[in-house]
């Protein structure tokens, strides 16, 4: 004899809110392989919000910096498709000479003074520590004011 569905449409559609706000709802808990209430919280006005529309979250970008096109290599400038971590070009992207090199442990370092600069600064988010100004040198120039993503000579996108 087959038992009948003891839950409702209703119940099933609340369960559902609840699994997509599971975040949200400090009475939902999962156990291994069952998602279940520990009371009941149908008047909680965070739990029961309206869903709004998922949009990521924007990415803080320093200037000149594209989410759309692929991030410069701090080596060679370039945004073709390469191993921008293992790359040990001699040239630039567009036949120039580098400014930087990457050591045997894959850090950056400046050619003419051998001075380790901080990979961070040259990616699309750039480095928020003030804990190595002195680091905080554009792996394509030089320059102290901008990372490899804002540099010149970077390949445009």
């Amino acid at each position: 004899m087959q038992r009948a569905a003891t839950t409702t449409p209703r119940h099933e559609t609340r369960e559902r809110e609840h699994l997509l706000r599971r975040g949200r709802c400090s009475s939902y808990r999962q156990t291994s392989g069952s998602n279940y209430h520990t009371r009941d919280c149908s008047a909680s006005p965070t739990c029961h919000k309206p869903l709004k529309p998922r949009t990521p979250e924007p990415t803080p970008f320093r200037n000149g910096a594209s989410s759309q096109s692929p991030a410069a290599c701090a080596i060679c400038l370039g945004r073709h498709l390469h191993n921008v971590r293992m790359c040990a070009s001699t040239t630039t992207w567009e036949g120039g000479k580098v400014w930087s090199r990457r050591g045997d442990n894959g850090r950056l370092f400046s050619i003419s003074s051998g001075a380790a600069l901080c990979l961070d600064w040259q990616q699309p988010v750039g480095c928020s520590s003030n804990d190595h100004p002195q680091r905080h040198i554009c792996s394509g120039c030089g320059k102290t004011d901008h990372g490899a993503q804002n540099c010149p000579r970077t390949q445009k996108a």
